[in-house]
């Protein structure tokens, strides 16, 4: 049976790059354990909405 996980979009990897992760779905993946990609993946499209919040993650 195959694995469900969530699915890192456009916006996920957005906010990645703007924290200076890998915007690269796979290797962003590889980064991050199975069961907390979701709430990173959340984490990320919420920076990639707010600039100020990504200039503070970065510090």
């Amino acid at each position: 049976m195959a694995e469900l996980r969530p699915y890192l979009d456009g916006k996920a990897l957005d906010g990645a790059k703007a924290v200076g992760l890998p915007h690269d779905a796979t290797e962003l993946a590889k980064w991050v354990p199975d069961d907390e990609l979701g709430r990173v993946a959340a984490a990320l499209v919420r920076v990639s909405l707010d600039k100020k919040l990504a200039d503070k993650v970065r510090g």
